[in-house]
């Protein structure tokens, strides 16, 4: 073997071993994005899907239930669940939670007649959810 052999074959190793550390950085950078955008949005998130809950809490007090008012906090729910379930961890058992009550908020809101237990089934899980993230949020203040 000769020198320029031995040098092309060391900077093929170099070339990807730089190509591993620009992909850990890459990775690294999204970790710490993710981590700022967590930060940011889901304190303002989760007050706005504890508004909509006590909107709905208000509204199942009524004796005859504002469907159209219910329709529409469902769907500011649905909304805001969503959101929210882009910014936990994939994997997670919270994410899990919140994909499964953004289900079965979407599949109440598509029905004409809102049943007042399954209203009342969603308010509970949504509280539950709610007490979960928040749980998980101030765990991460802490590190």
């Amino acid at each position: 073997m000769d020198v320029w052999q031995i040098l092309s074959r060391g900077s093929d190793v170099i070339q990807v071993l730089s190509a591993a550390v620009a992909i850990a950085f890459a990775a690294q950078a999204n970790t710490l994005r993710r981590r700022y955008l967590f930060q940011l949005r889901v304190p303002k998130i989760l007050e706005e899907l504890s508004e909509c809950a006590t909107t709905i809490f208000s509204l199942l007090g009524e004796t005859p239930l504002q469907q159209t008012q219910l329709h529409d906090s469902l769907s500011d729910i649905a909304t805001k669940l969503a959101s929210l379930q882009k910014r936990l961890q994939f994997w997670s058992r919270e994410r899990r939670e919140v994909k499964k009550l953004c289900k079965a908020t979407e599949r109440l809101r598509k029905t004409e007649q809102l049943p007042e237990f399954e209203v009342r089934e969603i308010y509970r899980s949504l509280r539950a959810t709610l007490s979960i993230v928040n749980n998980v949020y101030e765990d991460f203040q802490l590190r």
